[in-house]
């Protein structure tokens, strides 16, 4: 017995109840929050009677100890104040679910049980009702919601022996019992007649259309109350329905088991066997092993007990050296995991302390480049005062040059008044001062007129070159605002990347940016340098160079963008130099769009070099839409530096080709270099003797390269 503390009652939490009780959870201690363990069922006893009669089952459910079967751990019974009734605790282990709301689940779910899942329900129960009717316990009540299952999904006969404490009279104690579960109380139950020696037989009936009713996934399929034609046609029309869906043997059982007469039906002892005997592969060994020990016991069979005992004491032994062994074994490989993982734990380690060391090195280098930013903020303000100085002497210098334009157009004046005069006339007068003995005055006018033209002369040079001065002065001073416009157009990260000098236009992308260099960056600047220069009257360069290499971010768009800027008509190109080796993105598709710009713009183009090494996904396809642009609209081409090495898709067909169309084109050129190498060898790489054939093809070429 236990001493029963309200406190530890989970009162508003009711598990279940029934004619005689209800269940609720009951806490370990007083601090238990979760109380999973035990339940408490309490049972109004309303007369000594009664209480007597309850007494036997409640010791009988206490003594029960069976792995198919709920126990009653402890029961505690207090006597209610001033009154002559009794309340009756039993304390139970908590089970985690019913059969019945499995049932309703799959009712809900329309979902079949499987054949292997009826078979270790029917085994569970048979073991459970054999051991209670082994003890002289019946139970009476065998229902889906007093099937429970524990944690481990095992099913437990629950409420032994709780039915028989209403009345003493034997018949009426049994009709009590089908209270509430007319669906499977057997229909001899209700005979006046009925006697004791119905009962096992009883719970047969019981079980079997439990079973039943799981195979057709429904309740209610019976009323035992109802004639007894009526419940055979019904029985008779369920069993047929499973025919076909499970096995044979097992639908034989379950129709014996719901047969109309007790004799046919087979006990608990039977059910196992024959269940051990068809299903064996089925049935939980654990169970089984435990009911043939039971079974030994019950015969006295203590010697082969031990036989068997010692047998598997043996091969548990051997078991145990065997998974001693692969213990070992898995510890030993552990132990060469663990130190390689240390090891790699130490590498990696190492490794950060480099990165650590890098990052320090980068953010130095950051700093300095921001020092050298300010230097350069600097140096622009001190050369945006020296551009206003140079503007008040350039305004000075253009009145100067006004007085020189006026003096040198009254020059102009007098010349033409001087030339105006004919030349016989001025002879006629040269010879009048010659007769007049005037002549070292006639020598001294000739002299002045002589000198007058040197000076005349010399203004006009001197005028010329104030006038180249100045265009260059205009010139140098649009620089510096295209290079802050085109740096201003990259999103300010670019820091002095563009120059322009002697006509050369050049962008070069450092490699602390290249990786940061986008296709949106690309299209940004494109779209503002043929603007930016015609704003700043610098459309005749002679040249444009761009360097992109390893700026692995760009694809095709950036080049397609920058063949918009070169197909500008306005742009008036001698040199192009592009550098996009290792873009590994860029296509065939892309370099055609640079071809076409470069046809429709470039007439007058005299220098081209391009550089896509590494540009792994360009093909011949490229190699001919390159060599089509150079022998059609590149006439004046004098130098060509082509570098398509370590491209896979390029070979012998593609280099021949295109040389075919070079040779055409570049019979006066001064300078060609082809450059296709790869890093291993290749089914595409480009042949040696391929090599060789372009030297003698080219050898007219004053500076040749081929590698």
């Amino acid at each position: 017995m236990f001493k029963f503390q309200p406190e530890r009652l989970v009162e508003d939490q009711c598990l279940g109840g029934g004619t005689f009780g209800a269940v609720y959870p009951y806490r370990k201690n007083s601090t238990d929050n979760k109380y999973d363990k035990w339940v408490v069922k309490i049972i109004q006893a309303p007369s000594v009677n009664n209480l007597l009669g309850c007494l036997p089952e409640i010791v009988l459910g206490f003594a029960c100890d069976h792995p198919c079967v709920v126990p009653i751990k402890s029961y505690f019974i207090e006597k209610r104040k001033n009154m002559n009734s009794f309340d009756i605790y039993m304390k139970s282990p908590r089970m985690k679910g019913s059969l019945l709301d499995e049932l309703k689940e799959r009712m809900r779910n329309k979902t079949q049980y499987t054949e292997e899942e009826i078979i270790k329900h029917l085994y569970s129960l048979a073991c459970g009702l054999r051991y209670l009717h082994s003890k002289k316990i019946y139970h009476r009540d065998m229902k889906h919601d007093n099937l429970l299952f524990d944690d481990k999904r095992n099913l437990k006969i629950a409420d032994v022996g709780i039915a028989k404490y209403v009345e003493d009279d034997e018949a009426k104690m049994l009709a009590s019992g089908a209270q509430g579960a007319l669906c499977y109380s057997a229909p001899e139950i209700f005979d006046q007649n009925a006697t004791k020696d119905k009962l096992p037989k009883a719970d047969i009936w019981s079980l079997g259309i439990v079973i039943l009713e799981l195979c057709v996934v429904n309740r209610g399929l019976i009323n035992s109350q109802s004639p007894l034609e009526e419940i055979r046609i019904k029985i008779k029309k369920h069993v047929e329905s499973l025919e076909g869906k499970y096995h044979e043997s097992l639908v034989e059982l379950i129709k014996r088991m719901v047969s109309l007469d007790p004799k046919e039906r087979p006990n608990p002892e039977e059910i196992k066997t024959e269940l051990e005997k068809n299903f064996s592969k089925m049935l939980d060994n654990n169970l089984v092993n435990y009911e043939r020990l039971l079974s030994n016991l019950s015969d006295n069979k203590f010697e082969d007990l031990v036989s068997i005992l010692n047998k598997r004491t043996i091969e548990l032994n051997e078991e145990f050296e065997e998974e001693r062994k692969h213990l070992k074994n898995y510890i030993s490989e552990l132990s060469i995991v663990i130190d390689n993982a240390e090891l790699n734990h130490a590498r990696l380690m190492k490794d950060l302390t480099k990165q650590e060391t890098v990052i320090k090195e980068l953010e130095e280098k950051i700093k300095t480049l921001e020092q050298e930013l300010d230097g350069e903020l600097k140096k622009d303000s001190v050369l945006r005062k020296s551009t206003l100085t140079n503007k008040s002497s350039i305004l000075k210098d253009s009145q100067a040059l006004k007085k020189e334009k006026e003096a040198l157009k009254q020059l102009e004046r007098a010349l033409e008044s001087f030339i105006s005069t004919s030349v016989e006339e001025q002879m006629k007068a040269y010879q009048d001062q010659i007769q007049n003995s005037q002549g070292p005055e006639s020598m001294n006018e000739n002299l002045r007129l002589e000198t007058c033209l040197s000076l005349l002369e010399s203004k006009v040079k001197d005028l010329e070159t104030l006038k180249s001065e100045q265009l260059a002065r205009d010139h140098n001073n649009n620089l510096p605002k295209v290079v802050t416009a085109l740096n201003n157009r990259l999103n300010g990260w670019v820091k002095k990347l563009w120059t322009v000098s002697s006509n050369h236009f050049t962008l070069k992308i450092e490699d602390i940016y290249k990786n940061w260099l986008t296709n949106a960056d690309m299209k940004y600047f494109t779209d503002g340098l043929i603007p930016i220069l015609k704003e700043n009257n610098l459309l005749d360069l002679f040249g444009l160079e761009i360097n992109c290499n390893k700026c692995t971010e760009l694809t095709d768009p950036a080049l397609t963008s920058l063949a918009e800027v070169i197909k500008d008509s306005s742009l008036h190109l001698k040199y192009l130099n592009l550098n996009f080796s290792h873009c590994k993105n860029l296509t065939d598709e892309s370099f055609a769009d640079l071809m076409i710009a470069i046809c429709n713009s470039s007439l007058h183009l005299q220098y081209l070099t391009l550089n896509f090494e590494n540009c792994e996904k360009l093909t011949n396809v490229s190699l001919e839409n390159l060599g089509k642009a150079i022998s059609t609209s590149l006439p004046y081409l004098q130098h060509l530096s082509l570098n398509f090495s370590r491209i896979k898709g390029i070979n012998d067909d593609g280099i021949d080709d295109l040389a075919t169309k070079l040779e055409a084109s570049l019979k006066k050129a001064e300078s060609l270099h082809l450059f296709f190498e790869l890093n291993d060898a290749s089914a595409n790489q480009v042949s040696n003797e391929k090599k060789e054939s372009l030297k003698v093809r080219f050898s007219h070429v004053p500076n040749l390269q081929i590698r």
